[in-house]
């Protein structure tokens, strides 16, 4: 039988999988969930999480998760009123992506 790992091998490990880092450019549009919360905020502005789920035909926990790494990557802010959390893109370079690549829906 093999002695188990040593606490600093193990920490290297451990950090190695389960420490990475957050989607970025081309990488936040590849996944077609996130697209789809992107264009839907595109489209929305400020718009809370159960309205965006209802927009982009997602249940509310992957929209959240969605949200999350957008919310990381610093594409989207969050505004609390109350117990409402609204969401909105903030980078100006991602919308012109959008509004180049996705046409808007009239």
């Amino acid at each position: 039988m093999t002695p188990p790992p040593s606490r600093r091998l193990l920490r290297r490990w451990l950090t190695g999988i389960s420490c990475s880092a957050p989607p970025s450019g081309a990488r936040l549009l590849a996944e077609p969930g996130r697209l789809a919360v992107l264009v839907a905020l595109r489209a929305a502005g400020a718009i809370a999480v159960s309205d965006l789920a209802l927009a982009c035909g997602m249940n509310p926990p992957a929209v959240s998760q969605a949200l999350r790494l957008l919310r990381v990557s610093g594409v989207v802010k969050s505004t609390r009123s109350g117990r409402i959390v609204r969401y909105a893109l903030c980078d100006g370079d991602l919308v012109r992506l959008l509004d180049d690549a996705v046409p808007a829906r009239g």
